[in-house]
């Protein structure tokens, strides 16, 4: 082996040792599942960010996590203090790391973060999803698909609200929801469905990204929108429709 071939084995046995030490440094600061909850339930208004896929993130993830994603990312970063404990958690080693170094690069200087996997997942996520909603006219906890069905048909006139409590456009929409429902009293009909809490009618309607609005008219889908929508545009959609 001539000396050229003998330098670059060495640099690439340097660089793969690096690469193992760059790792191993940076899981070191990775904390338990139970540090991470313990933690959290310290916290007032913990910020937290899951970095799974969003088919896992929809499935199950803890209460007011927020899935940081490519289309959502300047949105839900602007809506967090850089200031305050940010705590993170994701699946694999490689998205944990690479989530964690990219957050510290643009301000967050107190991260905690923990892997979560899917035995944990289910056990202490499930913990964290609602036990109940109190809201008057929102959906009963495990609404079923068969039962959606048999509530869009049953109704006259229908708005169905799909929100999330995690979810930052939605608790700008809910309260006009909430005046709506009030205000339309015997006209209109209108349910709020927590997608945390109802996953079998999420698994089989396209109800991402949220909020997102359904109008149904004697069973039939007649109108829908997702997103922010001025209370005055619902008001116009939903006369059009009596």
């Amino acid at each position: 082996m001539n000396n050229f071939l003998k330098i670059i084995v060495v640099l690439s046995l340097f660089l793969t040792l690096q690469e193992v030490l760059i790792a191993q440094v940076a899981m070191q600061n990775v904390i338990t599942i139970q540090e991470f909850e313990k933690i959290i339930s310290k916290t007032a208004r913990p910020q937290i960010i899951d970095l799974r896929p969003a088919p896992e993130y929809y499935l199950n993830h803890l209460q007011n996590a927020m899935n940081l994603t490519a289309a959502n990312y300047d949105e839900t970063i602007k809506s967090m203090d850089k200031t305050k404990p940010l705590f993170i958690y994701a699946s694999s080693e490689v998205s944990l790391n690479a989530g964690f170094e990219q957050l510290s690069t643009i301000g967050f200087s107190k991260i905690y973060k923990t892997l979560k996997v899917e035995d944990t997942v289910t056990a202490t996520m499930q913990s964290k999803v609602p036990q109940s909603i109190t809201a008057q006219d929102s959906i009963a906890i495990g609404l079923s698909l068969t039962d959606y069905n048999k509530l869009i048909k049953k109704e006259k006139l229908l708005l169905i609200a799909f929100y999330a409590n995690w979810c930052m456009p939605c608790k700008t929409m809910i309260p006009i929801i909430d005046e709506l429902a009030h205000e339309l009293k015997g006209k209109l009909v209108v349910k709020k469905i927590n997608v945390d809490v109802a996953p079998e009618v999420v698994a089989s309607i396209s109800v991402f990204p949220i909020p997102l609005f359904y109008l149904y008219k004697q069973g039939k889908l007649e109108w829908q929108t997702r997103g922010l929508i001025a209370k005055s545009s619902l008001i116009e959609k939903i006369h059009s429709y009596q």
